[in-house]
């Protein structure tokens, strides 16, 4: 086994040197349109890439972290991922990254762009409010174990038909 020790040190150390991803600066991801969002309405997830991508893929959060949502072969400057027909659901943040053939990296992720639904016009705007109230409530407050006899409690309820 000692060949297979030696050809491995000098990779590790080129590793290390380009670790810093030089070669794959991240890219960054926009809204369009950015705010004003109803839900219903359409919106485009635009990736923008440094450089050529052989791949590029497009991550939303969920309740297990981040899932892939889309990818894209063979890009020049720009991914685009449109979102038909906004849900409450979509309201998350979302993130992209790309990789490349020479050398076969992967970037970093984007920083992560939100998107905020405003409901207007269809009475369910309180959902984007609560959202990050409760999240703020939630992290502070032991919610657990008063949280499951109100998700029992809620089927019967009639406000919900």
């Amino acid at each position: 086994h000692p060949m297979w020790d030696k050809p491995l040190e000098p990779l590790v150390l080129c590793l290390a040197s380009q670790g810093d991803n030089v070669q794959v600066p991240r890219p960054s991801l926009s809204l369009h349109p950015s705010q004003g969002l109803s839900l219903g309405d359409n919106v485009t997830l635009r990736c923008h890439l440094p450089q050529l991508a052989a791949r590029v893929e497009l991550y939303k959060e969920g309740f297990s972290g981040l899932k892939k949502q889309a990818q894209m072969d063979i890009v020049q400057d720009m991914a685009e991922f449109p979102l038909v027909s906004v849900k409450g659901e979509d309201a998350v943040r979302y993130q992209c990254l790309y990789s490349v053939h020479e050398p076969p990296e992967t970037s970093e992720k984007s920083e992560p762009v939100e998107l905020v639904v405003t409901g207007e016009g269809t009475g369910e705007s309180r959902w984007s409010l609560g959202a990050s109230s409760s999240c703020t409530r939630m992290g502070t407050q032991p919610l657990s174990s008063s949280r499951t006899p109100v998700v029992g409690a809620r089927p019967p309820s009639p406000s919900l038909g």
